[in-house]
């Protein structure tokens, strides 16, 4: 019970710092105070949420949202309205780079135990990887943490709960003529480790 209350303490008190924070960023004009209905509705389009179980026990809970063309243009957009115009040029422009050759997700990631929050290491338990229908597989270039504040990230990806680790995957869109993607391809983007498997579906686009 004592133990019950601790953490229930220590998350509403986590809650309130992080609203006061995101509130200050908005009084500073760092972030938006609100989400524009065009940006929410294609955020929701191109994230997809799964939770792996044992029993009625959580082992896992993925959160990935796939940067489409219309994703990347609404998060732009969005982008534009609190950063610098010289900012948000170099910030266009890196990303438009990486979406011409490279497939982007952003992955909100939890497990109970912090030791199995390791996607970025070289001997993490999990292996992520995109799965094509012939059975291919593309390895990630990069999974790395994102570094930036969780008010800030919050605002762009609103899924992401103060207790996920947030992290960036990037994937080559080819390799050789057996392994690339073409527009309008499904494939699946998969985690797996001993903890369980799960499998996010989406179409190149």
């Amino acid at each position: 019970m004592k133990k019950t209350l601790f953490i229930f303490f220590t998350f509403f008190l986590f809650s309130c710092s992080v609203s006061d924070i995101k509130r200050e960023l908005v009084e500073l004009g760092a972030i938006p105070a609100g989400h524009t209905s065009e940006y929410l509705e294609t955020f929701k389009k191109n994230s997809l949420t799964s939770r792996i179980y044992e029993e009625f026990e959580t082992k896992a809970i993925i959160g990935v949202t796939y940067f489409t063309n219309d994703f990347l243009e609404a998060y732009l957009k969005e982008r534009r309205l609190f950063l610098k115009e010289a900012d948000f040029l170099t910030l266009q422009d890196r990303e438009k780079q990486i979406n011409e050759k490279n497939l982007k997700f952003f992955i909100s990631f939890y497990t109970p135990n912090p030791d199995f929050t390791d996607l970025e290491k070289p001997n993490s338990i999990w292996q992520v990887f995109i799965e094509k229908n012939d059975g291919s597989r593309l390895l990630p270039l990069s999974v790395r943490k994102s570094t930036e504040p969780y008010p800030v990230l919050n605002h762009f990806f609103p899924t992401l709960d103060p207790w996920f680790s947030p992290y960036i995957a990037i994937f080559p869109r080819f390799i050789d003529e057996k392994k690339s993607l073409n527009d309008g391809e499904e494939f699946k983007l998969v985690f797996k480790s001993v903890l369980g498997t799960t499998i996010f579906n989406f179409k190149n686009r």
